[in-house]
């Protein structure tokens, strides 16, 4: 059962917490598991080099995809170590879903893996249906607050700012059930997995006065991990895959057969 906690319960410093994953993550047990989440990266990364080098467009195999699940898999169980390791209790629990009015950055292989898992569900083309939707309405906001030729990256200030209208909207993520659980839980991207806070859910929303200081550690960035997000880029980039900036706008790429 997680545990809900306010910033700062346990006496520690957004710094300190930040301190002490960093020790986490240095540990022997740490390194290994990140090796864990790169080794089935790197081996799908090679299946797709050997679909590349033949005849025709390559499209990612069943083989792939389950490399790329047990990468997850693994990743998952990294994360969980480091915040078990620095003593971190994440507030986000089950049918917790307050960050859920966001746009999470998302990776072209990833969009196209949700993609894939919601296929498979009975509800799932509905949602991929409301993911166009979404993707086009983010898009009339975007244009409102940048212009023709917006920049579509997530430190852009013109994007964060269109970002932030967009959640003060509340429009739920497209994936997201009736009963507050992600409907592709499973294959929710790097950015959902590695969002953690640590304080009320409520500092979540957007109307809270600690939406843009609320403490979300640091549980993702160092340069070590950022081989994993290297290894997936490079998969998309060999399988020609169409970037986008945000996962309701990937899923609307990919609806179309790939």
């Amino acid at each position: 059962m997680v545990r809900l906690r306010v910033v700062d319960e346990d006496g520690r410093s957004s710094a300190q917490r930040g301190q002490d994953l960093h020790r986490a993550r240095d540990r022997d047990e740490a390194r290994e598991n990140l090796a864990a989440v790169l080794a089935p990266l790197r081996e799908a990364q090679r299946c797709v080099e050997a679909a590349v080098a033949k005849p025709g467009r390559a499209t990612p195999s069943d083989q792939v995809f389950d490399l790329l699940d047990r990468a997850y898999a693994a990743l998952d169980l990294y994360l969980a170590d480091l915040l078990n390791e620095a003593a971190i209790d994440p507030a986000c629990g089950p049918r917790c879903s307050a960050c859920c009015t966001d746009l999470p950055p998302i990776l072209p292989i990833e969009a196209l893996r949700m993609v894939r898992s919601l296929r498979a569900q009975e509800g799932g083309p509905a949602r991929l249906q409301r993911a166009v939707e979404q993707a086009r309405a983010f898009q009339r906001v975007l244009l409102a607050h940048t212009g023709p030729q917006p920049k579509l990256d997530g430190t852009e200030p013109g994007y964060r700012e269109a970002q932030l209208a967009w959640r003060r909207l509340g429009h739920p993520c497209p994936v997201l059930g009736d009963d507050g659980n992600c409907s592709a839980y499973e294959a929710r991207p790097l950015s959902c997995r590695a969002h953690v806070h640590v304080e009320d859910p409520a500092h979540c929303e957007p109307n809270s006065p600690r939406f843009l200081i609320a403490e979300r550690p640091p549980v993702w960035g160092h340069p070590r991990e950022c081989e994993v997000e290297l290894a997936l880029a490079t998969i998309s980039k060999l399988l020609e895959l169409p970037a986008a900036p945000n996962l309701q706008w990937g899923l609307a790429l990919f609806l179309t057969p790939t």
